[in-house]
């Protein structure tokens, strides 16, 4: 079986481009020889940190696939709070632009900001709304006297 030398996942041995990290397979002769298709080294089990349980596992997309949350800003700009809703259209039409450069790690990260900022302007906009309801049931109640 032949693994990756970027990431060390399984390969099909005639692959060249990896399908997880897609990374090139192919022997570059300016570069000199790789060596494809022996599995990764071995860690030492006491050398090798343990991950902090308090960290959170990092969510992987296969590549190419980033939610770009764009319905979810654009909902949120018009019916919530319009400056955190704007936010989240320009970091979640960015995704997209990452993507075709070939930059995932900036696209994941402009997808979590998208993500933030649309559900910042949600739950600023239900705020605002149960703080106009709470203050009309006030009025209400006071006009009685």
């Amino acid at each position: 079986m032949a693994y990756c030398n970027q990431c060390g996942e399984k390969i099909q041995k005639d692959a060249t481009f990896c399908d997880h990290c897609g990374a090139s397979l192919v022997e570059d002769e300016s570069e000199g020889p790789r060596l494809y298709g022996q599995p990764p080294p071995l860690q030492d089990a006491e050398s090798s940190p343990e991950p902090a349980p308090s960290e959170p596992a990092e969510k992987s997309y296969p590549a190419g696939h980033v939610p770009n949350h764009l319905v979810k800003a654009i909902i949120a700009t018009l019916c919530c709070c319009m400056p955190a809703g704007v936010a989240g259209i320009v970091y979640a039409a960015q995704v997209d632009g990452h993507l075709r450069s070939g930059d995932l790690a900036a696209a994941q990260e402009s997808s979590k900001k998208a993500n933030f900022w649309s559900n910042l302007a949600i739950g600023g906009g239900f705020i605002v709304l149960i703080f106009y309801i709470l203050v009309g049931l006030a009025e209400e109640g006071a006009g009685g006297f």
